[in-house]
Formats: structure tokens, sequence, C-alpha cells
């Protein structure tokens, strides 16, 4: 009975270590810079998202603070994506209902209905793929680094 256990085991223990296939995403790292006009604070928060345009794929989103302008999203499935970003400045900042009402106009430019920022996400070679884009929010766009 042991001997016919053996080549399921080692089976299943194949089929783990080589995966489920299809495609891999791609590690995609960035960093972002401030729209004319716009200068932030070290303690605002930016999140960034990629939204894709295939309505059952999912959005991969990172947030950070602006201080260091820069992202790591992890396994981004090949694809088309909008970008869109919000700035939220930290609300126990003096003036920071001030700040939120100063910075509508650009969160409203930059969010998923509205922003004009596009990047597709290429097939990965592997699980260690990964991708360098610098968001240009003065310049509207999204380039590869």
């Amino acid at each position: 009975m042991l001997r016919s256990r053996v080549p399921f085991f080692a089976l299943v223990g194949l089929v783990a270590a080589l995966g489920c296939g299809g495609p891999k995403g791609v590690n995609v790292s960035g960093k972002i810079t401030p729209p004319s006009g716009v200068k932030w604070v070290d303690t605002d928060n930016i999140e960034v998202r990629f939204v894709p345009d295939d309505p059952k794929a999912k959005s991969a989103s990172a947030t950070f603070p602006a201080k260091d302008p820069s992202f790591s999203l992890k396994d981004v499935p090949p694809g088309k994506y909008k970008v869109a970003v919000t700035i939220t400045p930290y609300a126990g900042e003096k003036d920071s209902d001030k700040r939120k009402r100063a910075l509508d106009p650009v969160n409203k430019k930059f969010d998923e209905a509205a922003s004009k920022l596009q990047f597709e996400v290429p097939g990965g070679s592997g699980a260690n793929s990964t991708i360098s884009v610098t968001v240009d929010l003065a310049k509207e766009t999204v380039t590869k680094s």
C-alpha cells in the first residue's frame, strides 16, 4: 500500500514546485513627481493605483508618504492600466483642511474616472521581473525608467 502512495505524493510535490503556470505578474516600482504649482508636505500621503482596462482584472495600489515619493507594486498582471493618484494631507497637521481643499482639483484630475495617465505592464519573464516607471504629474505622463 505504501508503494502506491509514493508516486501520488511525488506528483503533488512536482505540481507544487512548478506552480500553476499562466502569465506571471510583474513587480512595478516607481517614483512620482508633483504636478505644476503643487508642493506636497513630507507628511502628505500619496496613493497610486493601477486600474486595469479589463474589468475582470484586479487593480494594484500603494500608499506612501510624500517625503519618499516612491512606490512598489507586487505581481501586477500584464495589461493596459489607467493610473490614478490621490494626495491626502495628514489630518493632524496644521491647516490640513485648507490643504485638502487646495489639493481637491489635483485629486479630481487624476482620479480613476478622469485620469488620462496610461501604462501598459508587459508580460513578465519570471516571478522576479521588475520594471521601473516614473509617474510625472506635471507632464501628465507615465514612462518606463
